[in-house]
């Protein structure tokens, strides 16, 4: 009799620990969530807005394009630094002086900008901006491009012997 007393006091005791365990995990998880986003969380920026951020001497802009490293070695923003969408992440070191970060895709209908921006707001960046138009609106409105040197050489494929 005394034994299952001391087993249901072990056991009750043990079960109340696992009660707690798992509302600490709970909790603790619920902090490292990323914060969820929607299209209306974007600010989006014109031609001009961009421009004048680029201009800015005073704030620290960053210029992300997200899209392939093949695609921006093919033409990108002068200024602009390739972080393709899955490896963006918290605390990049690009990315830590940052005080604006401005992201674009190819054109209107790309949707890696916005996705990308939401990805950052949702890992705590703050003054994201995406610049909707993209590199076909920077290039219509008279934004120079350029272009890697990997894009600009052609490849040749050396025989093999």
């Amino acid at each position: 009799m005394r034994e299952k007393r001391m087993m249901r006091n072990w056991l009750g005791a043990l079960g109340r620990v696992a009660v707690v365990l798992a509302a600490v995990l709970g909790l603790s998880a619920c902090q490292f969530q990323a914060k969820k986003t929607s299209d209306q969380d974007l600010d989006l920026v014109d031609y001009d807005r961009l421009a004048q951020f680029l201009r800015d001497s005073d704030t620290r802009t960053v210029l992300i394009d997200p899209r392939p490293a093949d695609r921006f070695a093919q033409g990108h923003i002068p200024g602009a630094i390739n972080i393709p969408l899955p490896q963006i992440q918290a605390a990049d070191p690009r990315l830590i002086e940052a005080q604006r970060i401005v992201v674009y895709g190819s054109d209107w209908r790309d949707m890696i900008s916005p996705a990308a921006a939401k990805k950052l707001i949702a890992l705590g960046y703050q003054n994201v901006f995406d610049y909707r138009g993209g590199l076909e609106m920077w290039r219509l409105e008279g934004g120079r491009i350029e272009v890697s040197q990997d894009a600009a050489s052609p490849q040749t494929t050396q025989p093999s012997s």
